[in-house]
């Protein structure tokens, strides 16, 4: 290896999946400062490709992992920070998914106790408490996770009495919070996190008045714009936020009426594309397409599925028996350190 250019080793190491990479940590310490180096790191992170799946149990309250870049699908049970006193209080509180970027993953492992991790590395790092409370009262506050290109951050968001909100945002590279103030929403009917795309958060927030909006708490600027939804969709009051193909998706429902939406121009009304789901009576919720967009993942209460993107006639097939499923999240496969 000594003959061996070190340009040609950094290339090489560069092509390998991090489960490797990980290992060859131990092979010299010059290879561990080199995969180390937070340039190999973030080289690593935009080149490499390789997707995981992450949903978390009901039942069990665990995580499975499923890498949705190999042929076939085989769960690995994950650990997750806190895992064995997550469900010991007797509350009956189950670990969430709050979201990932840059390969870390944001968990919910106790009511308002948040971790970040890298599934792969196994590191983590407790978000800290928020030093400040703007409204005591709040208790349907949101939660979101994403990065910029230089910083990751979580973010809370409260409500007071009045159309009155506070955002919380903890930098992890400052390891420090900072508020934000906002203004013009109500509090959510339903509590979910944040959805992540073209760094922004998306959520369906109500205005006060009562009209439900799609509403977006960019990253970078930090503060909410909102988004126009398709003319069709006028007939539904109710909608989730989602991703599929790295277009932002919305699921729309009124009983037992559901329709799928996704945005392919960012930002852009016209773009809006309704997109058929076979099975959709199953009440199943899009997850990531597989095999170079033949396929799309979905899941509904009990299965995650398979469904044939060029084929309308075709039947979904159960892959895997995830019991009672709580939260799902597609991450890219990264050396990104939480700390």
């Amino acid at each position: 290896m000594a003959t061996i250019p070190h340009e040609i080793i950094f290339e090489i190491l560069l092509r390998l999946p991090v489960k490797s990479l990980c290992r060859f940590k131990c092979v010299s310490s010059s290879w561990l400062a080199l995969i180390s180096d937070p340039q190999f790191v973030m080289l690593q992170l935009h080149r490499n490709k390789r997707r995981n799946l992450i949903l978390s149990n009901l039942s069990g309250n665990s995580a499975y992992n499923y890498s949705i870049d190999e042929e076939k699908l085989v769960s690995v049970e994950l650990d997750f920070p806190l895992e064995q006193d997550a469900n010991r209080d007797g509350s009956g509180y189950l670990a969430r998914i709050v979201g990932s970027c840059n390969g870390l993953v944001c968990t919910t492992p106790k009511p308002k106790i948040f971790f970040v991790l890298n599934p792969l590395t196994r590191e983590s790092k407790r978000i800290p408490d928020v030093p400040f409370e703007p409204f005591p009262r709040s208790s349907d506050d949101l939660y979101g996770f994403g990065c910029t290109a230089e910083d990751c951050k979580f973010i809370k968001v409260s409500f007071g009495l009045k159309p009155n909100m506070s955002v919380a945002i903890f930098s992890l590279r400052m390891n420090s919070w900072r508020r934000v103030l906002a203004s013009g929403y109500t509090r959510p009917l339903i509590n979910v996190p944040g959805t992540l795309t073209n760094g922004a958060l998306h959520w369906r927030l109500q205005k006060h008045g009562g009209d439900f909006v799609l509403a977006a708490f960019d990253l970078v600027e930090e503060r909410f714009k909102e988004f126009p939804l398709p003319d069709a969709s006028t007939s539904f009051r109710f909608f989730g936020t989602g991703v599929l193909g790295d277009c932002l998706c919305l699921q729309f429902f009124k009983g037992k009426m559901k329709e799928h939406w996704i945005m392919k121009e960012y930002g852009v009304k016209e773009s809006w594309t309704r997109v058929f789901i076979h099975q959709d009576p199953n009440n199943v919720w899009p997850l990531c397409l597989w095999k170079n967009s033949t396929k799309l993942l979905v899941i509904n209460r009990k299965n995650l599925l398979v469904c044939d993107c060029n084929n309308e006639g075709s039947e979904d097939v159960a892959v895997a028996d995830v019991p009672n499923w709580n939260s799902a999240c597609v991450y890219v496969e990264s050396l990104v350190s939480p700390n």
